[in-house]
């Protein structure tokens, strides 16, 4: 677990750390401040860096679209501060640079030779430009190409991917919508997860998610204990739901104590649904990373501090670590509220920037400074 986080050049981030973190760590900020952002760094570093993963951030935003593959650009720039992958490394990781997460932008030129006057005594199939599969044009030209090294140091284990800009020389996806090969990225990226014992990372859309992939989900913790975790969960609002069960992976169906035939989900109302969705991501998140964007979404300001002290107690049973933001004052009362039963557990971080440089800051809070804010109606958000 990372005891502090320093992001350096990604998005909004040109430099910003916070400090202490714990087991279940909530982020507040206004609008564009970039508590969305963090947690795609997290996310991004969980992953050790995965192409997958960094093209699935992109696509959230819709940044590789503009790309089709011919003009000298990079959809990564998309990830670097203000855009400019050029500027200086992009970092992702603690500050003793122990465990961390790089990408640091090149600029070369590349020149192809004719095969037939390569000095004698170089092997064609040595020759660099020929490994790269340019060196049997005969026309000579000159080729400008963009490149991202990626490198990783996750618990001593050094990774490294390179992205390029040219599918001439290209040795990993460059995530260009037109070439990403998203079947056999997401192989890699699981592949690579299991032999470096990554944690599972489980990042909750701030909207309700596909039927299907709840179902997926689902499918992973029927008839075990998680199942009735979840079912635990959805009983603060409706005390009386029982049982839950999908139909051809398209409906989400309730058994209600007090009716003998099953109801949809969704008529019990979009709290029902968003609880539903949380905990079914947070019970699949098992000793790894759950990132949850705009927690106040669809709960309502009362059922918030029994939710957040369950989250405690479930976040210790299986192991998770949490980031979460918020904008809403009453989510953070009741995250103040849960944390003050478990003061070990929780950290709490306030996103604003400086008012004499506007530089970003991340705000500490520990649990007796906030609880005082929150008693003297201090601006916490």
């Amino acid at each position: 677990m990372l005891k502090n986080l320093t992001i350096k050049n990604f998005r909004q981030f040109e430099e910003v750390t916070l400090q202490k973190l714990a087991r279940i760590n909530l982020i507040a900020g206004r609008n564009n401040v970039g508590k969305s952002s963090l947690l795609e760094a997290i996310e991004l570093y969980a992953a050790a860096g995965s192409p997958y993963i960094a093209a699935q951030l992109l696509d959230k935003h819709e940044e590789r679209t503009l790309f089709n593959g011919e003009e000298n650009q990079l959809p990564l720039q998309y990830l670097f501060h203000q855009r400019h992958i050029n500027k200086s490394i992009l970092y992702i990781g603690d500050q003793e640079e122990k465990n961390y997460l790089t990408y640091t932008h090149h600029q070369f030129i590349e020149q192809d030779i004719n095969i037939d006057n390569l000095p004698k005594g170089i092997e064609q199939e040595n020759h660099p430009l020929t490994r790269l599969g340019i060196a049997r044009i005969k026309k000579i030209h000159k080729i400008e190409q963009n490149e991202v090294t990626h490198e990783n140091k996750l618990n001593g284990v050094d990774i490294s991917f390179q992205y390029n800009s040219l599918s001439e020389v290209k040795n990993r996806p460059f995530l260009y919508e037109s070439n990403y090969d998203e079947k056999k990225e997401r192989l890699r990226y699981h592949d690579l997860a299991d032999e470096l014992g990554l944690p599972a990372t489980r990042s909750v859309p701030t909207g309700l998610c596909k039927t299907e992939e709840l179902a997926r989900m689902w499918d992973d913790i029927v008839f075990t204990s998680k199942e009735q975790q979840v079912i635990q969960a959805l009983q603060f609002i409706e005390p009386k739901l029982i049982d839950i069960t999908f139909i051809r992976n398209k409906m989400i169906v309730v058994k209600l104590a007090d009716r003998h035939e099953p109801i949809p989900l969704k008529s019990l109302g979009e709290g029902v649904s968003r609880l539903f969705q949380l905990f079914l991501y947070m019970v699949n998140a098992q000793k790894g990373v759950l990132l949850i964007d705009e927690f106040e979404n669809g709960l309502h300001y009362r059922i918030q501090p029994k939710i957040w002290a369950y989250i405690f107690q479930l976040a210790v049973d299986l192991d998770i670590i949490i980031f979460a933001t918020t904008h809403s004052f009453d989510c953070i009362r009741s995250f103040s509220t849960a944390w003050e039963k478990f003061p070990e557990l929780g950290s709490y971080h306030r996103l604003s920037h400086s008012k004499v440089n506007h530089k970003l800051l991340a705000v500490m809070y520990d649990q007796p400074s906030l609880l005082d804010a929150i008693k003297y109606e201090a601006e916490v958000r």
